[in-house]
């Protein structure tokens, strides 16, 4: 794959101009990546509606018939169920039965003695993660 920059002063608004077949796997990445740029969840807080930029999000949690988006300062209500967030983004990670984790904010991971793993989010903030989902995010991570 060749990536091209053209930077133009008189420029205003950034154009970005993804040249390839539809379906090719590098082309499909970057595309996703870029659309998060811009992505955004609606959450509340004190009877008010927030955008919430999906890149700012750290992990979500199904709490007591309530969806929470956890960022790094703040937490958010939203009507969404975590399925449904899950979904929003391929940065997304169910990680629990009541849990989904924005995988680019992991800093670290260890192995317990249950066959689960914990994770430390890059806010400090850990969570653990079921033992039928630590294959899926191994995968997705890249460990073995």
């Amino acid at each position: 794959m060749k990536i091209k920059f053209t930077y133009n002063p008189t420029i205003k608004e950034p154009l970005i101009t993804i040249e390839g077949p539809e379906d090719h796997p590098q082309v499909k990445a970057l595309s996703q990546v870029i659309n998060q740029i811009d992505g955004f969840i609606i959450g509340k807080k004190q009877n008010r509606s927030f955008r919430i930029a999906i890149l700012d999000v750290f992990y979500m949690e199904y709490h007591e018939d309530t969806s929470l988006i956890f960022t790094e300062n703040d937490t958010f209500q939203t009507d969404f169920r975590l399925y449904e967030l899950e979904q929003i983004s391929h940065q997304f990670v169910r990680i629990h039965k009541s849990f989904v984790v924005n995988i680019s904010k992991i800093t670290s991971f260890q192995s317990t003695l249950n066959g689960r793993l914990d994770v430390t989010l890059s806010n400090g903030d850990r969570l653990t993660i079921s033992r039928a989902y630590v294959p899926n995010l191994k995968k997705i991570l890249g460990e073995k």
